[in-house]
């Protein structure tokens, strides 16, 4: 699986709370990407921006709840991109 944005990311997770639920930088991430797609336009760009802070760092997660995470996927791996460019593998 490839995830090439934040926004697929946080619809992955979404469906997943028990993942979400174990890790600040995620629970940050579900509510920055949640209040950019439904929130007000006003503060947009600030919560695309803390989202994507946390989508760069992902690989510093804990790997037992990475590896919980792609469990949860029907998967052999997940690549992780931005603008094309690639961030990590799980």
């Amino acid at each position: 699986m490839i995830v090439n944005t934040p926004q697929e990311l946080f619809n992955l997770l979404i469906a997943r709370p028990f993942i979400v639920n174990q890790s600040n930088d995620l629970i940050r991430f579900r509510d920055s990407m949640s209040l950019y797609i439904n929130g007000c336009n006003c503060n947009k760009e600030d919560h695309l921006l803390r989202s994507l802070k946390v989508y760069k760092k992902l690989n510093t997660l804990d790997p037992l709840l990475l590896s919980e995470f792609k469990g949860s996927i029907p998967c052999d791996k997940i690549q992780f991109y931005l603008s094309g460019t690639f961030i990590f593998e799980v």
